[in-house]
C-alpha cells in the first residue's frame, strides 16, 4: 500500500550486556539479544500491513556499553559485560544487517535510524556513518545522519539522555503524498 509507512522501533537491546538468572531471574548476553531482536523483526513483519516503506528505528541503548572498558559513557558505571568490544561490534552490525534484510523483503524501501542511548553515546554514531556507505549501491535503503530535511518526518529521542532536544530527524518518504504512520 503506497499510502502506509511501517514503523519497527527497536529499543534497549543492550547488547553485550551480561546477566546471572540466579541474580537476575532471566539470562541475557549477546547471543539471547541478537535472538530476540531476529524473532521480533520476524513477527513485527509478519503482523504488519503491506506498505512501500519501512522505517527501522533504533531508539537507543542498542549496545550495553560503548567502549573498550565496560563502563556507561557519561557516569562511568560498571556494566556486567557479555564479550569483548570487538565482538560486540560484530554482533551488532550483523543484527542491524539482519533486521534491514528482513525488511527489504517485505518493502520497496527502508529507512534505518539510530539514535543514541546513555549507554552507546559514541558507538550510535558509528553505527549512522556505517550503514550510508555500506548500503550505498542499494538504492533501496536509506540510512538517516543527523540532518533535518523538508517534509514528512520522524523524530526520535531515547529519554534516558536527560535532554530534551530531538536527536534525529529523518525524511520517511520520496513521494508526493503523506503517509499514515503505523507504530510496528
Amino acid at each position: 500500500d503506497d499510502s502506509l509507512c511501517n514503523l519497527y522501533n527497536v529499543t534497549d537491546s543492550h547488547l553485550g550486556m551480561k546477566a546471572w538468572p540466579e541474580e537476575t531471574g532471566a539470562p541475557w548476553d549477546a547471543t539471547i539479544a541478537a535472538d530476540l531482536n531476529y524473532r521480533w523483526i520476524d513477527a513485527a513483519v509478519k503482523m504488519s500491513p503491506r506498505a512501500r516503506v519501512g522505517v527501522l528505528a533504533q531508539l537507543g541503548d542498542f549496545l550495553h556499553w560503548d567502549g573498550l572498558e565496560a563502563v556507561t559513557p557519561t557516569a562511568k558505571h560498571i556494566v556486567d559485560a557479555d564479550t569483548r568490544y570487538q565482538k560486540l561490534t560484530r554482533v551488532a552490525i550483523r543484527v542491524v544487517r539482519r533486521l534491514v534484510r528482513t525488511l527489504l523483503k517485505r518493502h520497496e524501501e527502508v529507512h534505518i535510524i539510530m539514535a543514541e542511548g546513555n549507554h552507546d553515546i559514541s558507538s550510535s554514531a558509528w553505527l549512522r556513518e556505517m550503514f550510508g556507505p555500506f548500503y550505498e549501491d542499494e538504492p533501496r535503503v536509506h540510512p538517516a545522519l543527523l540532518q533535518h530535511m523538508a517534509d514528512h518526518r520522524v523524530a526520535v529521542l531515547h529519554v534516558d539522555l536527560g535532554r530534551a532536544e530531538i536527536q534525529v530527524v529523518v525524511e520517511i518518504t520520496t513521494m508526493d503524498a503523506p503517509r499514515r504512520l503505523l507504530h510496528g
